[in-house]
């Protein structure tokens, strides 16, 4: 710690005074631009800007926000390190959001101050990073963050050397504090350069150590073990949490793992936890009970306070814990708020492109909160929902998780819009959208709807906006695509597309895999993964990236797989699995194969070419339904000759009655006599002759095509309590 203490020592030395030096300013400010900064009130249609720096022309509402203020703003790029070794000036990077509240607030105390501006022009290289923008930037500074301070939180400060070091990190900071810090940082920069890159080669390697690669390979049962270790913490942190201090968030990631565990071992307990936390969720004022949808985080640990963001991936993942929950209990009130949080996302996230913006601000007016705050005496009494007092309003929450009659969230609409709606970071990020696709498949697996068939259509088909001269984007704003994607991207893409691919008759989406399939292998080539294996509210870039990575090598052809194999192995030769700790578990959660698919209603097999289906319709029995695509079959239940292997339903201690449809008989070219065959969309109906329902049930088939059979498959499906 001696390089953070002789810094320190440095900052208490006097403020230096530094003359002003004038913004740089664009020749001239595009229309689309002056538009949006009219529309969001950040300037006056009959003015013109005093300052106006390169930030105008990027695409990011955060990065449009600082657009107009005094310093000369750069957007992050790999060549301002080049600028800053060529200037000899130290580099200020600041990484936000436009939806973090502290972000705004840093922005309106300091960077539009004309002083702190001028010691930033003079004697800095000034980057903006838009953390939405650049996940890799961002994950590696907030790692360095948490070393130093131990709890990340946006906005990020950093001072680097033109050698890209660490001198100086922080959070938020007040004006004074900050002017101080610059003003004699960039005093001795000047006086001596070789001292303070000396301290931050000390530093660096204090923030961010490099990571041991792994030299031994793990036993499976090494790999139980460090899994049930995994899952030990992730019970404890969550019971803790329950009863501990804030900020809380929901982790999805956490609960959807439990209850895997659970459809696995039936151990009641993790079944417990996650019921227990979502009902203290869909109770408490972070459930936005009135439009829908949840809030970002608590900043208390019983879930009263809301902080007001609302993220698109939020809404995505509670999705996906409330269809699992809905499959395993059987209780329809899941089902009923998985329906209300997909009406949000639709009523206030939706663009007009067809894609989804990344979220809405906290602040309505001005003020954090301010629009779901109810105020005065005209808030109608009921039984179904309690005050919370919060800032001087009420916040409304529900006493158990069940939604008041339509025409009660009706009334309490209307109060509630006459206040001045939260602010939309209207970007559309291509992860985050792709998870929402993913999670809106998922339930349509469960509630197969007509109109929400329709919302999965015409969102996997706008997906393709972000193709942009053959080559994927992260980012569309105002409808142009920007930022190169990344692996993240291409891995959330994949599985949702995929997931799409074989939930919906038809195979209808294999030509718009295979590119995002071959983008996915070549982006996550050569990667730096030491940076991207921790989680946040969202999985890690590393494990969902190993996630889509198992998929490819399982389902794919085999001249994708010994690419995907050879990237796998990359990533998990960048750690010590036995080391990794509970802050990147899901990395270690989707190391093998295994756990790689875990809905239990969409089975694909024969490589991805054909997918099983389980379909429920009462309690005495389910519908399996078996696609293949053209030029694949499967035998019939009574195959012609003893040694083919048959198509059969099974369960381990119960009886079935099964249902088999007529075959086809078919002569091919490699089978001097005829052949009976499954082929296309096959029905398998399966009644329960016992007096319970199994837990799962097994189709055994052998796929061929006119060239090649694939060896049996017998295919797991666990069976649910309900569904339509």
């Amino acid at each position: 710690m001696m390089a953070v203490l002789i810094m320190r020592y440095w900052l208490l030395l006097p403020f230096l005074s530094l003359p002003m030096i004038e913004a740089y300013a664009v020749e001239s400010m595009p229309d689309n631009r002056r538009n949006w900064l009219i529309q969001q009130g950040i300037l006056r249609a009959d003015d013109e800007p005093k300052y106006i720096n390169k930030l105008i022309y990027e695409d990011s509402p955060y990065l449009l926000s600082h657009a107009l203020q005094p310093i000369n703003w750069m957007a992050w790029s790999e060549t301002f390190f080049a600028q800053a070794r060529e200037d000899e000036r130290l580099i200020y990077l600041s990484i936000g959001y436009e939806t973090c509240h502290w972000c705004h607030v840093l922005a309106e105390e300091s960077y539009v101050d004309e002083s702190i501006a001028s010691v930033l022009n003079q004697n800095f290289v000034s980057i903006k990073v838009d953390r939405e923008r650049r996940p890799q930037v961002d994950q590696k500074y907030r790692r360095a963050l948490e070393n130093m301070t131990g709890s990340p939180g946006w906005p990020i400060q950093v001072i680097l050397t033109p050698s890209a070091k660490i001198v100086w990190i922080d959070s938020y900071t007040p004006k004074k504090k900050l002017q101080k810090i610059l003003s004699v940082l960039s005093h001795k920069w000047q006086q001596s350069p070789a001292s303070i890159e000396n301290l931050a080669t000390l530093q660096q390697e204090q923030l961010l150590p490099k990571m041991v690669s792994s030299k031994t390979t793990m036993s499976d049962t090494q790999y139980q073990a460090e899994y049930m270790q995994v899952l030990k913490g992730r019970r404890q942190l969550l019971r803790k949490e329950q009863r501990g201090e804030g900020p809380r968030f929901l982790r999805a990631n956490w609960l959807l793992s439990l209850l895997d565990e659970y459809r696995q071992s039936g151990n009641t307990d993790d079944l417990e936890i996650v019921t227990s936390q979502v009902k203290q969720l869909l109770t408490s004022p972070v459930y936005d009970f009135i439009d829908g949808g949840m809030h970002r985080y608590a900043e208390d640990g019983v879930w009263r306070r809301p902080h007001y963001e609302k993220m698109l991936y939020d809404q995505a993942q509670l999705l996906r814990v409330l269809v699992r929950l809905r499959t395993i209990t059987g209780q329809a009130q899941y089902l009923t708020f998985a329906q209300q949080t997909v009406m949000f996302v639709e009523n206030k996230l939706k663009l007009n492109i067809g894609l989804y913006a990344s979220s809405l601000s906290a602040l309505s007016g001005g003020t954090e909160g301010s629009y779901y705050h109810f105020y005065g005496n005209k808030l109608p009494k009921s039984s179904i929902w309690q005050e919370n007092n919060i800032n001087g309003g009420k916040v409304l929450s529900l006493n158990s998780p069940a939604l008041p009659p339509t025409a009660s969230l009706t009334a309490l609409k209307k109060l509630r819009h006459i206040n001045t709606a939260p602010g939309q970071d209207s970007k559309a990020v291509l992860a985050w959208n792709a998870l929402y696709l993913f999670s809106l498949t998922e339930l349509y697996q469960v509630d197969p709807q007509a109109k929400l068939l329709s919302t999965i259509q015409l969102l996997a088909s706008n997906m393709s906006r972000y193709w942009k001269e053959g080559k994927l984007q992260r980012i569309i704003f105002q409808g142009n695509p920007s930022i190169a994607a990344q692996p993240e991207d291409y891995a959330w893409f994949f599985l949702a597309l995929t997931e799409v691919h074989w939930t919906i008759p038809g195979f209808l989406y294999k030509q718009d895999l295979e590119p995002v399939k071959a983008g996915l292998l070549v982006a996550s080539e050569g990667i730096d993964w030491s940076n991207l294996h921790q989680d946040s509210e969202l999985a890690s870039a590393a494990s969902v990236v190993m996630q889509a990575l198992h998929q490819v090598v399982d389902y794919s052809s085999t001249v994708a797989t010994p690419l995907a194999r050879r990237v796998r192995k990359e990533i998990m030769s960048n750690f010590d699995a036995l080391a990794l700790q509970l802050n990147s578990s899901n990395l270690l959660l989707n190391w093998l194969p295994q756990n790689n698919r875990s809905t239990s209603f969409i089975k694909p097999f024969a490589r991805g070419h054909g997918v099983v289906r389980l379909k429920q319709h009462s309690s005495d029995g389910v519908m399996l339904e078996v696609e293949l695509e053209k030029g694949w079959h499967i035998n019939s239940n009574s195959p012609l000759r003893d040694v083919l292997i048959k198509t059969q339903v099974t369960a381990k201690n119960t009886l079935l009655k099964v249902t088999y449809p007529e075959p086809l008989f078919k002569l091919l070219e490699f089978n001097k006599q005829p052949l009976s065959l499954y082929e296309g969309l096959i029905q398998l109906q399966v009644m329960f002759e016992s007096a319970s329902i199994p837990k799962s049930i097994k189709l055994t088939v052998q796929a061929c095509s006119i060239n090649v059979c694939l060896l049996p498959e017998s295919i797991i499906i666990q069976t649910a309590k309900t569904f339509k």
